[in-house]
């Protein structure tokens, strides 16, 4: 969890990444950083918040510690405990496309997602940030993963282009969520998908705690996405088929029936942990 009233943090203004303007009104006070919401189109976003300085600070200490190829074995179990969630995503991808093909997964992390692609027959390659991170999934996944941010990719891999692009938990970290899209477009095929899965504001848990929820604590998050802000923000860098999942499962098996039936109302009525989406051109 970011601490998001550190006094050690350096903060940058922003304007909406939406329509432009500087006009917005408080939600949370969290210290040096707040939570806006634009009084025209409705985006949610951290301004003042965290600059470029102090993020990467944070990541480097607090996101994979460099010792964590040591608890590769406590890792591991980890991936195959939650393997079904991981199947999931897949299952929804391979609905929307009607094929496998080659997929990019873009903040990999330790490589889960990809991994589990691969294994149904994926052609998979991730970019991941983060040195320690990217270093597991090549180790002990034996994926091919690009450290660095989406840039690095366009430069080491110009002529790559794929079926599938992902960002699973990693889409609001972005600074410039609308130069990114961009991007994105640039590297899909024509008929290619772009499948985001993001921490939704909406969320019951956020009504509850307010400002003390994880997800609004995290200094690294820098927007806080709606179904309806994201859309608009998709419809901004072009992209016009954007459909909603509401799926059944995926979560944890442990809750049974009861706990899966609840998770499902909740994706329903739009108040669960998170948004997932898939967008075309």
């Amino acid at each position: 969890m970011g601490c998001a009233d550190s006094k050690n943090i350096e903060v940058e203004d922003v304007a909406c990444c939406i329509c432009g303007l500087e006009d917005s009104e408080l939600v949370f006070d969290l210290g040096k950083i707040k939570v806006v919401k634009c009084k025209k189109c409705g985006l949610i976003y951290n301004n003042p918040r965290c600059a470029k300085a102090s993020l990467e600070q944070y990541y480097k200490s607090h996101y994979y510690p460099g010792d964590i190829l040591c608890d590769a074995e406590k890792l591991l179990a980890v991936f195959r405990k939650n393997y079904h969630v991981w199947e999931k995503s897949i299952s929804q991808i391979e609905n929307s496309l009607g094929h496998v093909g080659k997929l990019l997964d873009v903040g990999s992390g330790l490589g889960y997602f990809l991994k589990v692609a691969g294994e149904h027959g994926w052609d998979v390659i991730g970019v991941e940030p983060d040195i320690v991170a990217a270093e597991f999934a090549r180790t002990y996944f034996k994926l091919r993963i690009i450290t660095g941010t989406l840039q690095e990719l366009l430069i080491k891999e110009e002529s790559q282009r794929f079926d599938v692009i992902t960002y699973l938990q990693s889409f609001e970290h972005l600074p410039n969520p609308v130069t990114e899209l961009k991007k994105v477009a640039s590297l899909l095929n024509p008929g290619g998908i772009l499948f985001l899965a993001v921490p939704n504001f909406n969320y019951l848990g956020i009504k509850v705690l307010r400002g003390n929820q994880f997800n609004i604590q995290n200094q690294t998050h820098m927007y806080h996405y709606t179904y309806s802000s994201l859309c608009h923000l998709l419809r901004k860098a072009g992209f016009k088929d954007i459909r909603r999942f509401i799926y059944w499962g995926g979560g944890r098996k442990q809750f049974g029936i009861l706990g899966q039936t609840i998770q499902w109302l909740f994706r329903a009525a739009g108040i669960s942990s998170e948004i997932r989406v898939i967008a075309v051109l």
